[in-house]
């Protein structure tokens, strides 16, 4: 395991997700992360999040997207912090019914 992976707190980065959950209100279902190594070799937290239907197209997604990211890296600086970088993927509803065992991309 990289260094950098040790010295993630994870109790922090919960914290940083209930309130990034609390400020999204019903447009997030669920928000999951892993702490792993990049394609690269690099370390990285990976977020998982599942958004509401209704909130995963268009202009909506993009608003959502930003939302999180500025919440989740103001409260985390990752990169700052610990030396990880921050990864993000997104599933809706539907798509994470589907997709439910499969790996995220």
């Amino acid at each position: 395991m990289h260094l950098a992976l040790t010295l993630v707190e994870p109790k922090e980065i919960e914290a940083a997700i209930a309130e990034a959950r609390q400020a999204l209100g019903s447009e997030v279902v669920d928000i999951l992360y892993e702490l792993g190594e990049d394609e690269s070799g690099d370390p990285g937290i990976f977020y998982r999040i599942v958004l509401k239907d209704a909130y995963s197209r268009g202009t909506r997604l993009g608003e959502v997207k930003k939302r999180l990211r500025a919440i989740l890296d103001h409260k985390l600086d990752q990169l700052s912090k610990w030396g990880v970088i921050a990864h993000f993927s997104y599933r809706n509803e539907s798509e994470h019914a589907e997709l439910r065992n499969r790996p995220w991309l």
